[in-house]
């Protein structure tokens, strides 16, 4: 702590600087210089008035004194400066010896007692009764004789009593932080732990600190250290602790559903079950839409979470709704995580559950069959093919996955033809070709004489093959080209001439299309000869039957 004297030479160091003082600091030099001009006044009357009154006191004839000048007493300035001389040498400077010239006697001269406001003993006193009561305590003196050695004691006690204020300095001494002016004490004693400072103008606990609960901006934090040991037997395991995984080497952060989130380790997104039916942990799930929870007094407002469903890997299933795996149970209409890279414990995986044995190492796939379960047999096309987990551990109930969905995409295509004959029946006109069988499909269909991509954007490569049979000898020319949307594609025509009474010939080629939402495809044909037509020969005994038409749909890019 610094003396009174530094702290005055500081004001006045930085007033000469042009900085902006501390008010508190220039309050306590003025209380203390106040408090030493007081003691130099308070000094000099009082032991002079001690001083008379002991010489009317003393055996000196009270008719005549001669009078010699009186010394002053001493300052406080000579006081502090002496305070740690010996006790011999304090009297020798504290009362001087005065010589009394008798060269002449005077009446005795009445001295009038001064009227003095307050001496520093009452000083002491007031100061004394209205500190606190763990404060110092000095004990009040005696009250003296009016004789030089009760002075001499008295002065004494005042120089030790002096020298203590001038040593502490006012308004020092606290030691308790919560006892300070810049404190809400009101705030003390609340289950928030976190100090904080006040800057809001308004209201009594403007610009101090106090006790709250940690919000908005807490400043920058560089980095932060967690005890490698992990949390201890008497933690609180709730939503919200951090803590760090000593058998994984990573952080952990526990959630309202259970979850425990591997740092670095896993990934998750939110889901949502608005099913009926628990989703248990390890259930394969799907996007199945989005929910605004904002409604339901558990979740926060305007809370769009994914729904989801369990996932069955089957000819009509999407593959770009692939989401992940479950980490824990979700009730319905309750909010789960399910991981979408990384491990999830505590199932069964030892394949039982779908009539099959898994051992450590052997990759999942979505189930054609059931919904949400996988297997380790490897479905084929047109079912969705997608690769999800590998089996880490193998246990009936311990068991662990390390998820990592991996979608091997399935590009739509189909085959459709006909097994009846169509015909030209007017010379010169086009004719749409019809299908009435489907061989293969897979996000594309057949609808008469059109083609249906389903929503499936991209690049298709449709192939074309028709019978055809001429049934007279004249030659005739046959055209076949494509349309979009009931548009003629330009250049997409192609002619073939065919000559003779039950001449056969195949009619062959493609087209490349590109094909959005709701694009519709068709092959149209026509002939300047009603004595040809696609033909569909019957099946024999060797060979099945022929169809009139077939063509093949396949996609080459999205």
């Amino acid at each position: 702590m610094k003396s009174i004297k530094e702290k005055e030479l500081l004001a006045k160091f930085a007033k000469s600087l042009g900085q902006e003082i501390d008010p508190a600091l220039i309050k306590e030099v003025e209380s203390f210089n106040s408090i030493k001009k007081d003691a130099h006044a308070s000094i000099k009357k009082n032991a002079l008035n001690d001083l008379m009154e002991a010489f009317k006191t003393a055996n000196l004839e009270k008719e005549i004194i001669e009078i010699i000048e009186y010394p002053l007493p001493p300052t406080l300035d000579e006081v502090l400066s002496i305070l740690n001389e010996p006790e011999t040498e304090i009297l020798n400077e504290l009362v001087q010896k005065n010589t009394i010239e008798e060269s002449s006697i005077v009446e005795e001269i009445p001295i009038p007692t001064p009227t003095i406001e307050k001496t520093l003993a009452e000083r002491a006193a007031q100061f004394i009764s209205e500190a606190p009561k763990d404060s110092f305590q000095q004990p009040d003196p005696d009250p003296v004789s009016k004789n030089f050695e009760d002075i001499q004691r008295k002065l004494k006690f005042l120089e030790a009593t002096i020298g203590k204020i001038a040593v502490a300095g006012p308004g020092s001494g606290e030691t308790k932080f919560r006892m300070l002016d810049d404190v809400d004490r009101s705030s003390i004693g609340n289950t928030d732990q976190v100090l904080r400072w006040n800057p809001d103008p308004r209201g009594d606990a403007y610009g101090k600190f106090f006790f709250g609960q940690v919000s908005g901006d807490q400043g920058p934090i560089r980095s932060m250290r967690y005890d490698t040991n992990g949390y201890g037997a008497n933690a609180n395991v709730v939503p919200g602790l951090t803590a760090w995984n000593t058998v994984q080497d990573c952080l952990d952060i526990y959630h309202k559903d259970g979850s425990v989130l591997q740092v670095g380790l896993e990934q998750y997104i939110r889901v949502y079950n608005n099913t009926s039916n628990v989703l248990y942990n390890g259930t394969f799930v799907e996007f199945a839409g989005v929910i605004d929870t904002g409604a339901n007094v558990q979740f926060e407002a305007c809370n769009f979470v994914v729904t989801c469903k369990p996932y069955i890997s089957n000819t009509t299933a999407d593959q770009l709704y692939t989401v992940g795996v479950l980490t824990t149970d979700v009730l319905p209409n309750t909010i789960g995580r399910a991981t979408t890279f990384g491990e999830v414990r505590n199932l069964n995986t030892t394949g039982n559950l779908v009539n099959e044995v898994w051992y450590s190492g052997d990759l999942l796939w979505g189930h054609p069959g059931i919904p949400g379960a996988l297997t380790k047999v490897r479905p084929t096309s047109p079912n969705a093919v997608i690769s999800v987990a590998a089996v880490i551990h193998a246990d009936v109930g311990d068991g662990i996955l390390l998820v990592r969905p991996t979608i091997e995409y399935r590009r739509p295509y189909g085959v459709f033809s006909s097994n009846v004959s169509q015909t030209a029946n007017v010379i010169n006109t086009p004719y749409a070709i019809t299908y009435n069988i489907v061989n293969f499909s897979n996000g594309i269909f057949a609808n008469g004489a059109n083609i249906l991509m389903n929503g499936n954007y991209g690049l298709y490569d449709i192939q074309y093959n028709l019978q055809l049979v001429s049934t007279n000898a004249a030659a005739k020319d046959v055209w076949v080209w494509a349309r979009k949307n009931g548009l003629d594609i330009p250049l997409s025509a192609r002619r073939v001439s065919i000559t003779g009474n039950g001449v056969e010939t195949v009619l062959a080629g493609n087209f490349f299309v590109s094909m959005v939402f709701n694009d519709r495809f068709e092959i149209y044909w026509a002939a300047d000869s009603t004595s040809v037509r696609l033909d569909a020969p019957p099946s024999t005994t060797f060979a099945p039957a022929i169809p009139s038409v077939r063509i093949s749909v396949a996609q080459i890019a999205r």
